[in-house]
């Protein structure tokens, strides 16, 4: 039985004993699992709510942020969260007109968040709908280890709320304590099952590209015939973080269209879009940074690793200067390309 398979077996059990961990290493593919489950777990009796604990610092702050989870799904408005913004600016325009009744200005002057309560089932347009509950980022959280456990354990346990924690184990700082209890202790008692995400990294990256969306014409088709240049990119980079390969496709589209609107040969694009995929690679691990002589030994230290880098001259400075410094100026990059390759081409036909 796969991942997938565990925790839906897990959301649909009637009997109920604790949360459910999915640990593994960051960038693994953890929350992209999740999001594409949330997809089929979604219906009309039942609502995936994934709260992020990146940065959370107080128990006040993390039950905030569900209960704004909660009031988007009630109001049935999107993840946007300006729309919470639009919704208390019209309860604040009525309390303007309001004077003459007080009892409506006395509840209007409390926050939205003071009115919801997080329940196993909240009322959804005159349906009921069971919340599943979804931390990510556990290890990112500015809460005390053991104090976000007891949080969890009064959700899961308590309220009976099916509770899924997403986490790299590993990094959770398991000497955190709160007098004699560890990490370890407190895990026995919150969590029902752990499951290790072990991922095929090929089926991944397929449905990453197969998924992807398009702004401009014909990038998808690229991308679909160039998935084994991406994935020997990735393996060879050794460092299996999936998020890379998102940042790579997104940055990579306004090149590509670039490259399409001056006629550039497909496999220009190609060596281009290696190259690029390398660099993004590189710099996420903080090797590829602008040095004393500008980009000119930028990439001595790992140019080796990647076998097709560079090749005919991919690796533009234009670039690696739209990685290093997020400048993209589409002017110089059509007139370094066009001197690379265009001009180049055009000798070789005179002189053929």
């Amino acid at each position: 039985m796969n991942v997938s398979d565990e925790l839906k077996m897990y959301i649909d059990c009637k009997e109920h004993t604790g949360a459910f961990l999915l640990t593994g290493k960051w960038g693994c593919g953890k929350t992209y699992l999740i999001k594409n489950l949330k997809s089929e777990i979604d219906s009309d009796n039942k609502v995936m709510l994934i709260v992020s604990l990146f940065g959370i610092d107080s128990v006040e702050m993390l039950t905030k942020t569900i209960k704004e989870q909660v009031l988007k799904l009630l109001l049935g408005i999107t993840e946007d969260n300006h729309n919470i913004d639009f919704i208390q600016k019209i309860v604040n325009m009525i309390s303007r007109f309001s004077d003459k009744i007080s009892s409506i200005k006395a509840n209007i002057s409390l926050t939205l968040n003071e009115f919801i309560n997080i329940e196993k089932k909240v009322e959804f347009f005159g349906k009921s709908k069971e919340i599943i509950l979804v931390f990510d980022d556990f290890e990112r959280s500015n809460l005390n280890t053991i104090e976000l456990l007891g949080v969890i354990n009064e959700f899961c346990e308590n309220r009976q709320i099916k509770t899924i924690v997403i986490a790299d184990e590993e990094k959770i700082e398991s000497d955190k304590e709160m007098g004699t209890k560890s990490y370890k202790d407190f895990k026995e008692k919150v969590i029902q099952s752990t499951c290790r995400l072990s991922v095929n990294y090929d089926e991944v990256i397929a449905n990453i590209i197969l998924n992807y969306s398009e702004t401009y014409n014909g990038y998808h088709e690229f991308l679909v015939k160039n998935i084994d240049s991406l994935k020997q990119v990735f393996y060879e980079s050794e460092s299996n973080n999936l998020r890379t390969i998102k940042a790579i496709l997104i940055g990579f589209e306004r090149v590509y269209n670039t490259c399409r609107k001056e006629s550039l040969d497909s496999n220009y694009i190609r060596d281009i879009f290696y190259s690029y995929s390398v660099m993004i690679f590189e710099s996420r691990k903080g090797n590829f940074q602008k040095g004393a002589y500008g980009y000119l030994f930028i990439d001595t230290s790992f140019k080796e690793k990647y076998l097709l880098y560079n090749k005919n001259g991919s690796a533009l400075g234009q670039l690696k200067q739209y990685v290093c410094e997020n400048n993209w100026n589409e002017n110089e990059f059509v007139d370094e390309i066009i001197r690379k390759y265009k001009k180049v081409n055009i000798l070789m036909l005179k002189n053929s």
